[in-house]
């Protein structure tokens, strides 16, 4: 069997990925890296308008709730394929206790309706921070300023893995389907990490879309554990 290059122990086995052993999941990353695990069709209440809960499957147990949770124009859908989708601009899931992160990785497995075109949409904020897919080819992260960077096309329909990380030398980088974005227009994407990213919400969309699943982590991921994360999320759902 031929290793995949994730590192010692790592290897493919048809759908699945293992390590010593055991199918890998984002576990894996351990308890002082991985902060907040929303999973894909786990621990998702609702009611007669829309999501009520998405649970934290971590021990700090910061579920995402909506801002009320008997309006549909507020609270996202769980669809019958076990995705959340928000539909307009009022949709949200917000962190019960806001994030202030300095470094840190944000995965998750996205995907535009067929038909919407990409653009200013904010997945997750905060009252100034912000993540926002600018275009098909460009995200925009907010922190103190804002930074852009060059991705891969994200193409509408098509489901896709995306994550943002900043390191310990506060260098931001972007990845589409583990491919490594690049700076755009003329922004350093380089700013301190006790400048911190505050985030409160998922969603208030300018796009339908649906999120699978998303991981948040304290700190840049390595490239083995980046490879076994995106083998992970893409084969979610």
């Amino acid at each position: 069997m031929a290793p995949l290059g994730l590192g010692v122990g790592f290897y493919e086995l048809g759908p699945t990925l293992e390590q010593g052993g055991k199918v890998w999941d984002p576990a894996f990353l351990g308890e002082a890296r991985i902060l907040h695990w929303y999973k894909f069709n786990k621990d998702i209440t609702t009611n007669e308008t829309g999501i009520t809960k998405w649970g934290d499957a971590l021990p700090l147990q910061n579920h995402l709730q909506p801002s009320v949770s008997n309006d549909a124009n507020e609270q996202p859908e769980l669809t019958a394929a076990g995705t959340v989708f928000f539909e307009q601009a009022t949709d949200s899931l917000i962190f019960e206790s806001p994030l202030t992160l300095t470094t840190f990785s944000i995965y998750l497995k996205h995907k535009f309706s067929a038909g919407e075109t990409v653009a200013e949409h904010r997945l997750i904020e905060g009252s100034h921070d912000y993540i926002e897919f600018y275009s098909p080819t460009e995200i925009r992260i907010n922190i103190g300023a804002v930074h852009k960077i060059t991705i891969p096309e994200i193409i509408e329909g098509e489901e896709y893995v995306f994550g943002i990380e900043r390191d310990s030398n506060g260098d931001i980088k972007a990845y589409k389907d583990n491919v490594v974005g690049s700076a755009a227009g003329g922004t350093s994407n380089n700013i301190s990490p006790s400048t911190a990213n505050d985030l409160t919400q998922i969603g208030d969309p300018l796009n339908e879309s649906e999120v699978f699943e998303i991981i948040i982590c304290s700190s840049a991921l390595t490239a083995s554990q980046r490879d076994a994360l995106y083998q992970y999320l893409s084969q979610v759902g």
